[in-house]
């Protein structure tokens, strides 16, 4: 009888999982077809061997204007997206505690895929946005303040702007926002980007 509740237990437990792990690609399977939906083309490093610490290679900062002189190309603009942490006034962390977290830079024009449901997009140093999902799990309000963790030490900025990115979900992850000087600073990549998002 025990081995067969083992069983059992065992069977339901591989199955939730395997329904977990589909409904996370399916959710990020939404998330990207969404934040390209006004892109073209995307330049990206190339990466023939997995990092092992999971970060993805850079791109030289130079590299924008080449592309932006590419017959063509209406619109471009360099983009960090990485893996950060968020939090609170309090040190209390911000959103899913469980889900990834992601530091990333605003874009300008049709390039940028979040829409600013309450506030505005970053414009200054000292400025973030986070996704609404995020602000309404952990009580905040534009105005407040955020910490935001990249590479190094915490970064206290002012909570300007609640972000939704069309009508697809985070799946769970957070998007907090800053400029492109802000985002390399804090996740030590000043002077590299991690993508280049064009428009034709």
């Amino acid at each position: 009888m025990t081995t067969t509740f083992a069983v059992v237990i065992g069977v339901a437990f591989v199955a939730g999982s395997y329904i977990l792990t589909d409904t996370i690609f399916a959710a990020f399977d939404e998330i990207f077809s969404e934040s390209l939906s006004g892109t073209s083309v995307v330049v990206t490093a190339q990466n023939p061997v997995e990092q092992e610490n999971g970060e993805v290679p850079t791109i030289s900062a130079s590299l924008l204007p080449r592309i932006k002189g590419t017959r063509g190309v209406k619109e471009a603009a360099g983009a960090i997206f990485t893996p950060g942490g968020f939090f609170n006034s309090k040190g209390e962390k911000i959103g899913n505690k469980f889900a990834p977290k992601f530091i990333s830079s605003t874009l300008p024009g049709q390039l940028e895929s979040l829409n600013y449901v309450d506030g505005h997009q970053p414009r200054g140093p000292t400025e973030a946005s986070i996704d609404k999902a995020a602000a309404e799990s952990s009580g905040l309000e534009i105005g407040e303040e955020i910490e935001l963790v990249g590479q190094g030490r915490a970064r206290t900025f002012e909570l300007v702007g609640l972000t939704q990115l069309g009508s697809a979900s985070f799946g769970g992850a957070s998007i907090a926002q800053v400029t492109l000087p802000v985002a390399q600073q804090l996740t030590h990549k000043v002077g590299r980007l991690d993508q280049i998002g064009e428009r034709e």
